[in-house]
C-alpha cells in the first residue's frame, strides 16, 4: 500500500483512495498523486492483491477487487464526519472502483465482511485493509464515496476485455464522476470497453480527454517505460501526467458530502 499523507496540520479531510491499473504496483502512481498531498488532501493506493500468475490467472477477479475496495472506503471513513473519501483507480482500477461505488451506493456488505477480512490473493492479514483495527461496517457522514474519478477505465473482464460488463449492468450510485480519458489511443484501452463506455453510462459525469496522455502515461516513469511499450504513449509522458495530476487535484478540492 501507499500511503500519502499531507504535512502536519495541513490535512483537510479530504481522502483519495486510488486503485491501480491491473498487476501494477500502487507505488507506481506516486509522481501522479504526491503532488495531491501539498493541498491537505490524504492519498491511498491499496495493493488489493499481490500481484502474481495467480491473479494473472484470474483467481482475483475484478469483482473481488470491487468488494475489497468498498470494504477499504468505509474503513477509511470510519464512522467520522470530518473526512470526505473519493474513490478512483486507473485502467482495470477504474472499472474496480466504478463497481466498488456501486455497492456501496446499494449498502451491500463486501461479501458480509469488515474491512478487517477482506479476501486479498495471496497476503498475509497484516497487509489487509482495515488491519490497523479500523471498522469496514460505519457509513460515515453522507453516502459513499462521495465522488468517483476514473482515469483511462477499462471495463470488460479477461486480459483482452472487448465487451462491456460493468457499465452494461444498473448504476446504483448517484454521486459526481469525473472520467478522465487518454486521448492517446492504444491496446490496453480499446474503444468498445474504454473512457467512452464509463462516461456515457454515468448518472453524473464531466468527461475530459487529455490529449497529450497514453493509457500507461500516468504511471512513474520507469513502469510508465514498459506500459509505453504495450500500451503507446506521448514522446514526453510529464506534461500529460501533470495535467491528470490537476484534474484529480481539482476535482477533489471540489468535492464534498453528499447526504
Amino acid at each position: 500500500m501507499l500511503r500519502l499523507d499531507p504535512a502536519p496540520g495541513t490535512a483537510n479531510g479530504r481522502v483519495l483512495v486510488f486503485l491501480p491499473g491491473f498487476m501494477s504496483a500502487a507505488a507506481s502512481y506516486r509522481m501522479l498523486l504526491e503532488p495531491l498531498t501539498a493541498h491537505g488532501i490524504s492519498v491511498v493506493v491499496p495493493q488489493l492483491y499481490r500481484r502474481g500468475p495467480a491473479v494473472l490467472a484470474g483467481r482475483f477477479t475484478v469483482e473481488d477487487e470491487a468488494r475489497a475496495a468498498a470494504a477499504l472506503v468505509r474503513g477509511e471513513a470510519g464512522g467520522r464526519g470530518d473526512r470526505t473519501v473519493v474513490l478512483g483507480g486507473h485502467s482495470r482500477g477504474g472499472q474496480a472502483a466504478w463497481r466498488a461505488a456501486n455497492l456501496l451506493a446499494a449498502d451491500t456488505p463486501a461479501a458480509g465482511a469488515s474491512s478487517g477480512d477482506v479476501p486479498r490473493a495471496g497476503a498475509s492479514s497484516g497487509d489487509a485493509p482495515g488491519a490497523d483495527g479500523s471498522s469496514g461496517d460505519a457509513p460515515g457522514a453522507g453516502l459513499l464515496p462521495a465522488a468517483l474519478v476514473l482515469v483511462d477505465p477499462v471495463d470488460g473482464a479477461g486480459r483482452r476485455p472487448d465487451v462491456p460488463t460493468a457499465t452494461a449492468e444498473p448504476v446504483v450510485f448517484t454521486c459526481p464522476c469525473l472520467v478522465i480519458g487518454a486521448g492517446i489511443p492504444g491496446r490496453c484501452a480499446p474503444e468498445p470497453v474504454n473512457h467512452r463506455q464509463f462516461a456515457a453510462a454515468a448518472p453524473d459525469a464531466r468527461h475530459v480527454v487529455v490529449d497529450s496522455i497514453g493509457h500507461g502515461d500516468v504511471l512513474d516513469d520507469r513502469p510508465a517505460a514498459t506500459a509505453r511499450r504495450l500500451c503507446g504513449g506521448a514522446p514526453d509522458p510529464a506534461p500529460g501526467r501533470a495535467a491528470v495530476t490537476a484534474l484529480l487535484t481539482d476535482f477533489v478540492l471540489t468535492t464534498h458530502p453528499m447526504s
